[in-house]
């Protein structure tokens, strides 16, 4: 099983950082009230009463922040007990409605569902940048069509491997926007932890668990 706490751990870190700073900041706020006391004219002692604001302020940030750390700890249980149910799906082919992909030198496919009839539509394949790389007319009828695409650009070029992603925009006889539901199927190699929520990694691409439709052996 392969799990990426990265952003668990990372969340812990920058709370950790906050209490370090606060430290050295109330410790710099000791050092000069120590300092100022020992200086001060006895016939006009200084108002504590400021003094005490401050140290209370530093009580309420230091509370603030431990608060933040007992929150960041319960989303991160959360995190592992949810990729701790999603294990399961390791091995297993995934349908999803994920429009992104690892594209290899052999190509990738789609499936892209219409609800109704358009009067046109347009494939685009972006990469990772979200750079469009090839556009071509898609199919308008109502249903569920197959885009075998080959990784290569409308030049013909062939492009690197990596994460690419399909877009449908189309358009009904009255010229209203169609959405078009897009599908792509792959193996789960393994879980991640993103934002502190668990993700499936498919065929390498990361996907929300929300999106899978299906799952299969």
């Amino acid at each position: 099983m392969d799990m990426d706490v990265g952003a668990i751990t990372a969340n812990a870190s920058k709370s950790a950082l906050a209490r370090t700073s606060l430290a050295d900041n109330f410790d710099t706020f000791l050092t000069l009230l120590t300092s100022q006391l020992k200086n001060q004219d006895p016939l006009e002692p200084m108002d504590s009463g400021e003094f005490t604001k401050q140290l209370v302020d530093f009580s309420s940030v230091e509370q603030a922040i431990a608060t933040n750390a007992n929150l960041e700890a319960l989303l991160g249980y959360a995190a592992k007990s949810e990729g701790g149910t999603l294990v399961s799906y390791i091995g297993r082919t995934v349908t999803t409605t994920n429009p992104a992909q690892h594209v290899t030198d052999q190509g990738a496919s789609w499936d892209y569902t219409f609800a109704a009839d358009a009067k046109t539509s347009q494939i685009t394949i972006s990469d990772a940048s979200g750079k469009p790389v090839y556009t071509l007319a898609g199919n308008p009828a109502a249903g569920t069509h197959s885009f075998q695409w080959d990784g290569k650009d409308n030049a013909g070029n062939q492009l690197p491997p990596g994460t690419y992603s399909l877009s449908v925009t189309a358009v009904d006889a009255g010229g209203a926007s169609l959405k078009a539901t897009i599908r792509t199927s792959g193996t789960v190699d393994a879980i991640a932890f993103s934002d502190g929520k668990a993700r499936l990694v498919v065929d390498g691409v990361e996907v929300d668990p929300d999106t899978v439709e299906t799952v299969s052996l």
